[in-house]
């Protein structure tokens, strides 16, 4: 059988949000990581670089002026996985962008943590082709 692609065929990951007061929740959908375009994780990627250098910047001067580096700074912070999300939601739906920016981290942790493992590739090992044919057995 040959390789299919279909690229309006995306696989996508549901994101169910339920607002305080609704039975049903409001169901988003992003694309697994590995089916977001190139140029997205490009632009991405630029976003959270200039962030780095500007905290290196911030914290280059502060080191040479012999100021405090206090933690809660958030010019001194690097981004975080979390970060990383939102700028991809930003691009890929807006929409949970907007719902997903006064989520508290561990949610946000979570959420990363489940997109992640559900756009890994089927573990190879477990899967029933990578078992050896009855031939291999004997």
């Amino acid at each position: 059988m040959a390789f299919q692609y279909t690229p309006n065929k995306i696989p996508m990951f549901p994101v169910e949000v339920f607002r305080e007061g609704v039975k049903k929740p409001v169901v988003f959908e992003i694309p697994f990581l590995g089916y977001v375009a190139p140029e997205i994780h490009e632009e991405v990627d630029r976003v959270i670089t200039d962030r780095i250098f500007e905290v290196q910047r911030v914290r280059d001067e502060r080191n040479k002026n012999r100021e405090p580096l206090p933690e809660m700074d958030k010019r001194i912070q690097y981004p975080r996985q979390t970060e990383v999300m939102q700028e991809l939601f930003k691009r890929l739906n807006p929409e949970l962008a907007e719902e997903t920016a006064s989520w508290p981290i561990t949610p946000l942790n979570e959420l990363w943590d489940q997109w992640e493992k559900a756009s890994l590739p089927a573990d190879l090992e477990k899967s029933e082709a990578s078992e050896p044919s009855s031939d291999e057995k004997a």
